[in-house]
């Protein structure tokens, strides 16, 4: 039986999926573009990722949850990573770059949330239903997002990466600033070819 952890400090941790530098300074310039004609926003100035779990833990648990995590995503192939154009969430006046071949992120998002499960992680905070995205403004206001979907409903923007680590960040509880605990790496390509 397992022995309750005494809850000393309670810290929030981020699961996500970092972009490369060069597409990283692309969505940046999209975001500071948009901002310069359409004024501040909320993610104007946070870094492009994509989002896959927040939660709450005491850090005396940190290892039990990053070395069972950690042997997961070592079983896992690198695959590659397609962006492809614009979309809304207009039931929250977002507007994101869309990810065409979803598949594999999904799967892999449905390993982790299982991993967590296991790992006693409350499923309240493990969200079922996940559309892979980055995104580049929320909770606009009503005239920016209109503003963005006229300006970016067909606009392109194609690009692609390689998905080799996810990354898990660490903030204490409440509302301090991230940092870096790990990146944790995927099983690596074979032959030099993607894996799919």
């Amino acid at each position: 039986m397992r022995i309750p952890y005494k809850l000393s400090k309670v810290y929030d941790y981020f699961i996500l999926i970092n972009l490369p530098s060069f597409i990283d300074h692309e969505i940046v310039k999209v975001k500071r573009d948009f901002g310069r004609v359409n004024g501040e926003y909320l993610s104007l100035v946070s870094k492009p990722h994509i989002s896959m779990f927040n939660f709450p833990q005491p850090k005396e648990r940190e290892p039990e949850i990053l070395s069972p995590l950690s042997d997961l995503l070592l079983k896992q192939p690198v695959f590659r990573v397609d962006l492809s154009g614009y979309n809304f969430f207009p039931e929250n006046n977002t507007f994101y770059i869309s990810i065409s071949n979803q598949v594999s992120l999904k799967e892999l998002y449905r390993k982790i949330i299982l991993q967590l499960h296991l790992l006693l992680i409350p499923r309240g905070f493990l969200r079922s239903n996940f559309t892979p995205h980055i995104t580049i403004g929320r909770k606009l206001s009503n005239k920016q997002f209109q503003n963005a979907l006229a300006e970016y409903n067909h606009k392109p923007f194609e690009e692609s990466f390689e998905l080799s680590y996810v990354t898990v960040l660490r903030r204490e509880y409440p509302w301090s600033s991230w940092q870096l605990i790990r990146e944790l790496p995927l099983k690596q390509k074979e032959n030099g070819l993607f894996t799919a």
